[in-house]
């Protein structure tokens, strides 16, 4: 029963990328390279904000799979009317600073007007309930629902989106269809948690609110590092060099494939490995075999990109993209070296094994003030990128091959 439930919900995982990547490449080949360049440089800033939701996501996994297993229902629904107070806070605060900021943010990326800056905003206000619900939904075990959740925002955004820039809102459209799919899915999980939710709660439930918040913090810490190190270098080009942003960003956007790809492999590893570490058994094999499968993956998509460049340019992006094609292959296999360090982030989180926090942020810092001030051109960066990677890869290996030793070689007494 668990292998059909890990398939049905890996189909569902795969099904929601491809819906991301559709309207990537939708948002490319309709905005132009420009415009193209707009959009994606201001959505990778909500990539930042959405950091503490996702760590928040799967601290309430964690909880409400042990309520769900000792019938404390009505902690969920405790727990959903509390974090719809403090995510609406947490949203319009958000919103706010972007619009505080807009003077700001218009002549750091060159842009000619503030109403992408205004849609942009609304994004917070949409996204910060979504994480709590699908949380509850993960931890309830209703993976059914949850893939169709993952597939039906993806869906909706890419229709969403193609339908606001073919009615010429150009990058706010698409940016918009981020609020729009989030309010889609965030309805979707409610209805299917509504028995729940409609608990009462106990009196302990807001007692535990402390716990979970302080838990989120070095998986947030982490998802931090992670976002930094794969969007920086998009922010930073589109700064520095924004007459190659909107090409760089398009094989960006290319070099994405190679991380989402792998992404449902890294999502079974993680509970697999933590019930090994809880039974006290090895765990690094099954990390091991996750890695090798990831990079397998990984590296056909860049082969791909190296033996058929234009093919892959032309029905992407588009042919207009051209000065994409030498990116692509460099692109790729930074994103390899990422998706890579990716799993080993995942596996020492799945242990709550965090001594590798310091040295992860600290290399994170290293890559950002390098990727600032060394670079000469927009092609710089990205082998600029593929070093960061590889070092990044090289110090997890190493650090998850020291902190596993213990587990693999110690017989339990």
């Amino acid at each position: 029963m668990l292998d059909r439930v890990a398939v049905i919900f890996f189909a569902c995982n795969l099904l929601s990328q491809s819906f991301q990547y559709v309207f990537n490449v939708a948002m490319a080949r309709l905005l132009g390279p420009e415009e193209f360049r707009v959009f994606t440089s201001l959505f990778s800033l909500m990539m930042y904000v959405g950091i503490p939701l996702a760590a928040f996501q799967n601290v309430v996994t964690q909880s409400v799979a042990t309520w769900v297993t000792k019938e404390q229902y009505a902690l969920v629904g405790a727990l959903w009317k509390r974090t719809r107070r403090d995510g609406l806070i947490f949203g319009g605060v958000a919103g706010v600073v972007i619009l505080l900021s807009a003077g700001y943010l218009r002549d750091l990326f060159h842009l000619t007007s503030r109403f992408p800056l205004v849609v942009l905003a609304t994004i917070p206000l949409s996204m910060v309930l979504l994480p709590t619900a699908r949380g509850a939904l993960m931890g309830a075990q209703q993976f059914l629902p949850l893939g169709l959740n993952l597939v039906m925002e993806a869906g909706g955004r890419v229709l969403i989106g193609v339908g606001l820039v073919m009615m010429n809102l150009k990058a706010s459209g698409g940016l918009a269809a981020t609020t729009g799919s989030s309010l889609l899915a965030l309805v979707g999980a409610v209805w299917v948690l509504r028995p729940i939710l409609n608990k009462a709660p106990v009196g302990q439930a807001e007692l535990k609110m402390r716990e979970l918040y302080g838990f989120a913090v070095p998986v947030m810490l982490t998802q931090l590092g992670f976002t930094a190190m794969t969007f920086m270098d998009g922010l930073i080009v589109s700064a520095r060099f924004p007459q190659e942003g909107g090409y760089y960003l398009a094989a960006e956007t290319l070099g994405k494939v190679v991380f989402f790809l792998p992404t449902p492999l890294t999502a079974l590893m993680f509970p697999r490995v933590a019930a090994l570490e809880a039974k006290g058994l090895p765990t690094w094999p099954t990390m091991l075999k996750t890695l090798g499968m990831t990079a397998g993956m990984c590296l056909s998509v860049v082969g791909g990109y190296a033996l058929f460049p234009e093919f892959v340019l032309h029905y992407s992006v588009g042919s207009q993209y051209g000065p994409t094609i030498p990116f692509l292959v460099p692109m790729g296999l930074a994103m390899t070296g990422f998706t890579m360090t990716n799993v080993l982030l995942m596996y020492h989180v799945s242990r709550k094994s965090l001594g590798f926090l310091p040295w992860y942020l600290g290399l994170t810092l290293l890559q950002a003030w390098a990727l600032m001030t060394m670079p000469q051109s927009s092609l710089e960066t990205v082998w600029m990128l593929i070093g960061c990677a590889a070092a990044q890869l090289g110090l997890q290996l190493g650090l998850g091959y020291r902190s596993s030793r213990p587990s693999v070689t110690i017989s339990p007494l």
